[in-house]
């Protein structure tokens, strides 16, 4: 599936959530599609094989570098569900030194909705011990917030990633919502909250601080926002579901549209341009409203 996925014209491809043992997850059905609103509701629980197959696994399609040469691996790291909170940092620190060998980034999951108290793990307190358990590796940690956050405690926590010298953040996972199904909301209607913590995170950092931008990027003007708002790179995943395998060509030739259309000659141009008077004048694409609830934030 690495290669495949390389293939298709992604630079980077993030696996996981991995945790150290393996887990099945939450029982299905577990991921539903709401084809209307370009969006899809999972509660999947962090289903995977654990560190050790996936390391072995990792290890073997890494014989073959090529694809590998031009594509970044990274791993997102969980803790397993039935980790108590006191052990959630040892549990990321093992899916860490476990894989450190294969993967070229990694990003610790702080914000799925569907793995009991992990969302509480966001929190200074936490951040300054992880920083300390990944020791000089921390440049290759990136930390992963929910869209669902207060202001104030939001910012807090992204004046503490860029104080303990974490790679950067990723802005966001999904959404949670409880209807019509529980689980994690992503697709169109989750781009205006998306876009709202890069905003929030901006005004503290200004620049500072990488950011990665996630949520409700179907179209390359979804991309181009994402850009304006600070973001260095985006990624994407329910835009694969509903737009298929061809979705990064389609994408990087409507995002070049956009970018002559807005007079950038280059992505370092237009980083961060959302917050210039001028150009944000012309940043008039709204977030299309969803019948899915939760979503007005």
């Amino acid at each position: 599936a690495i290669h495949g996925l390389a293939s298709l014209g992604f630079s980077q491809i993030e696996i996981g959530a991995v945790t150290p043992r393996a887990q099945p997850g939450n029982p299905a059905p577990r991921l539903f599609r709401y084809p209307a609103e370009q969006a899809l509701i999972n509660r999947m629980g962090f289903n995977n094989d654990g560190m050790d197959a996936i390391r072995d696994r990792l290890t073997a399609a890494l014989r073959d570098r090529n694809d590998f040469d031009r594509c970044v691996l990274g791993v997102n790291l969980g803790k397993n569900k039935d980790t108590p909170a006191e052990g959630a940092l040892d549990d990321f620190l093992k899916v860490h030194d476990s894989l450190k060998d294969v993967a070229r980034f990694f990003v610790m999951n702080l914000s799925s909705p569907n793995t009991p108290g992990l969302r509480d793990l966001a929190r200074p307190d936490f951040l300054r011990q992880a920083a300390v358990g990944y020791g000089p590796d921390i440049k290759r940690v990136w930390i992963k917030f929910d869209p669902d956050m207060e202001k104030a405690r939001f910012q807090e926590l992204i004046n503490e990633v860029g104080r303990s010298g974490f790679a950067g953040v990723v802005l966001t996972n999904t959404h949670r919502v409880e209807k019509p199904e529980a689980g994690g909301l992503s697709g169109r209607p989750v781009a205006r909250l998306s876009n709202r913590m890069l905003e929030w995170a901006w005004e503290v950092h200004r620049g500072a601080l990488p950011m990665i931008g996630v949520g409700g990027i179907m179209t390359g003007r979804d991309v181009l926002d994402k850009i304006m708002r600070g973001a260095f790179a985006v990624q994407i995943y329910t835009a694969f579901i509903y737009r298929g395998p061809l979705v990064v060509t389609q994408l990087l030739r409507e995002f070049e549209m956009e970018m002559r259309q807005h007079g950038f000659d280059t992505v370092a141009g237009a980083i961060g341009t959302y917050y210039n008077p001028i150009t944000r004048g012309s940043n008039t694409h709204p977030s299309p409203g969803s019948n899915l609830p939760g979503t007005s934030k």
